[in-house]
């Protein structure tokens, strides 16, 4: 999406001046680092400028260089050093070498101060102080001036020396200029640009002794687009700040603007577009009050506003905090922003929700049931429920409909040699349990169990697939045989619960119901073939018959 070019101009400093300014140094860390690569070579050049100091630069007696302008490389002969020094007085420096003066500068006025190389001269150094010529000479080491570091105004291109004081109308030429010309354009500010001007540094800027924070930069009014950034400075109150400057006619007048705008700017003053951050000059020809030329410097600063996608998977809703909405489902929202310089911008929102999903199992287990899911065991039947992600990271709630099959194989002794299972609806098969072979007996798979001979038994109860096997136990002591052949007689049915049917007996015989432990019972006839054995506890009996002092038996069960 295209940014939108809605241009915002933040005139933060902005001002035509024509009040004659300088700037304050303190000599500490303020200096001004310029774009100008300054003339380099051993090419012709005239720098000059005003200076008021007190700082002691001579170091002979503890004093420190005081540096005016600079610019070049720090090696032998490649730096281009103006500055005050020996004796207090001005001196120019070719890294190696240098040629001093001998007027101290440092009493607290303002001085006109110029420095001037000619190669072609008998005489390549010129120094001047307010007009007059303080020495001349040559540099042992020559001038052959580098380009490592642009022209500073207060501080030597290696950083070991600056300046305390103030500074004001610095100009650079790149031709030698005499004394006349130097003093004919010495007391007052230039009016007009010609072409050997390079660099034109009259510092109206600011107003003095107040609070000047945005001012930061120094036009250039040369034409040549050479702007000096402040660097140190505290700009305000009466040191290191804008101050008054030397007493000058006025002249040129520059305009400075800090302008902030979005993806471009066109400047009106030229009508160039520009589309990056920089500082861009332009000179108008006899356009102030005074008919002199006129500048006008931006400090431009191109924003940009970069479109913003933002893709997100959610659960359930999402509060998007661009826009302060909460979204329930999926959706993608396109909102037009502004950045903190004013730039429009599309923030887009691809939003996906994803559900927590629900799922019920139903289980059935002997005993106890893993849950797979976590792992936990159950021993009671019931209703289990467990949060998990799903497959789209929300929560999957699962509910287990559990039924846990819970047997009790356990044997009671009941009355009369029976034994009785101890858990109620269920299936049972009692077994012979030699050699742990559990050998179901056949038809016995009632809740009760009645022994009739000597054995090892066991109960095997079931329900619903589940089984469980009781612990064997041994019955012993059923001495009592069945009837021999050699006197049948029938006793049926068996079991029965309320009469014994009895054939094959004369009345010759006598009959006996006989507990399982010996315990002699005399018989109730219902008929005279039927034994009433309604009030009998539900058990095994045997039924004997004693004929001719033999006895004979046979077992019933009542139920």
């Amino acid at each position: 999406m295209k940014i939108f070019q809605l241009l915002l101009c933040a005139i933060l400093f902005h001002g035509t001046f024509f009040a004659q300014n300088g700037l304050s140094f303190d000599g500490i860390d303020d200096y001004i680092q310029t774009n100008f690569t300054g003339i380099g070579g051993s090419n012709a050049r005239t720098v000059e400028a005003w200076i008021n100091t007190t700082a002691n630069a001579n170091p002979s007696v503890g004093g420190t260089q005081q540096i005016i302008t600079d610019w070049g490389s720090n090696t032998t002969a490649g730096r281009f050093t103006f500055c005050v020094l020996f004796n207090n007085a001005i001196r120019l420096e070719s890294n190696g070498n240098g040629l001093s003066g001998t007027i101290p500068v440092n009493d607290g006025n303002w001085h006109h101060v110029a420095a001037v190389y000619d190669p072609l001269s008998t005489n390549t150094v010129k120094l001047y102080v307010d007009g007059i010529l303080d020495t001349q000479g040559n540099i042992t080491v020559g001038v052959n001036t580098g380009n490592a570091v642009n022209m500073r105004i207060g501080k030597r291109i290696d950083d070991a020396k600056l300046f305390s004081g103030k500074i004001d109308e610095v100009r650079v030429w790149n031709v030698a200029k005499t004394q006349a010309q130097l003093q004919t354009n010495s007391s007052a500010e230039l009016c007009n640009v010609s072409q050997d001007l390079v660099a034109y540094y009259n510092f109206n800027h600011g107003n003095a002794g107040a609070s000047n924070s945005g001012t930061t930069i120094l036009s250039d009014l040369s034409g040549n687009n050479h702007p000096g950034t402040l660097n140190g400075f505290a700009l305000s109150g009466a040191n290191s700040n804008w101050v008054t400057g030397a007493p000058l006619t006025l002249g040129m007048n520059a305009a400075s603007t800090i302008v902030h705008a979005c993806s471009s700017y066109t400047w009106a003053a030229n009508n160039v577009t520009y589309t990056s951050n920089g500082t861009h000059s332009v000179n108008m020809a006899n356009a102030n009050v005074h008919g002199c030329d006129s500048s006008s410097t931006i400090q431009l600063f191109v924003h940009y506003a970069n479109n913003v996608t933002t893709n997100t998977t959610q659960c359930e809703s999402f509060t998007w905090g661009v826009s302060g909405q909460t979204y329930t489902s999926s959706t993608t929202i396109d909102t037009v922003l502004t950045n903190s310089w004013g730039c429009s911008y599309h923030h887009v929102l691809n939003l996906t929700i994803n559900n927590p999903t629900t799922h019920n199992e139903t289980a059935q287990a002997c005993h106890a049931y893993t849950w797979n899911l976590n792992n936990q065991a159950y021993t009671q039947s019931g209703t289990y429920i467990d949060t998990i992600p799903n497959v789209q990271g929300c929560d999957s709630i699962v509910t287990l409909n559990l039924t846990i099959i819970d047997l009790d194989p356990t044997i009671m002794q009941g009355g009369n040699g029976s034994y009785l299972a101890n858990q109620s609806f269920v299936d049972y098969q009692w077994v012979r349990c030699e050699n742990q072979t559990f050998t179901p007996i056949p038809n016995e798979t009632d809740m009760n169990f009645t022994p009739t001979e000597n054995g090892t038994y066991a109960l095997i109860v079931s329900s619903l697939g589940c089984s469980d096997t009781s612990a064997c136990f041994t019955v012993s002591g059923l001495s009592l045989t069945t009837l021999k052949n050699e006197h049948q007689f029938i006793a049926y049915p068996s079991p029965t619960h309320q009469f014994v049917q009895i054939d094959g007996v004369d009345n010759s015989s006598s009959l006996y119901i006989i507990q399982m432990d010996g315990t002699i019972i005399q018989p109730t006839w219902h008929s005279d073939k039927e034994l009433d054995v309604r009030t009998l506890a539900n058990g095994a009996y045997f039924i004997q018959l004693q004929k001719e002092e033999k006895s004979y038996y046979i077992k019933f069960i009542k139920n």
